[in-house]
């Protein structure tokens, strides 16, 4: 599947805690790119949006660190050049969400299809 095709069913798909939300979505992305899930210790593990803050909690509580961890622990590489297809921690007018790198800026899963912009990237990895 092609990044474009990837963009396309998500912003089609409905979001869905744990199922197709933005780190679920992005994570996914990591699984086909590369066979690894970096979510997968949390699959399965919430179903709303107080269950996720919950898992983050549990797993240290700060959001930029948890991600950093768990894409460390899939094998992934932190890269100060995002390319296309990479996967990043970026601001959003909604707060912070991983995201996919496109052509145009990055791409993440929103409530209503895919939020794409020139986001502000906190961290990424290579995929």
């Amino acid at each position: 599947m092609t990044l474009a095709d990837y963009l396309r069913d998500g912003a089609a798909r409905p979001f869905a805690w744990d199922a197709c939300d933005c780190c679920s979505w992005a994570c996914a992305w990591v699984m086909l790119r590369r066979g690894v899930d970096p979510s997968q210790p949390w699959r399965g593990r919430y179903r709303t949006a107080r269950g996720a803050i919950r898992q983050i909690r549990r797993a240290g509580g700060d959001f930029l660190d948890v991600v950093s961890k768990a894409m460390a622990a899939a094998g992934l590489v932190e890269t100060s050049e995002p390319q296309s297809g990479d996967v990043g921690l970026v601001q959003t007018p909604a707060g912070l969400a991983l995201a996919i790198r496109t052509p145009l800026g990055w791409a993440a899963k929103a409530e209503r299809g895919i939020a794409a912009a020139p986001f502000r990237c906190l961290r990424a990895w290579s995929v």
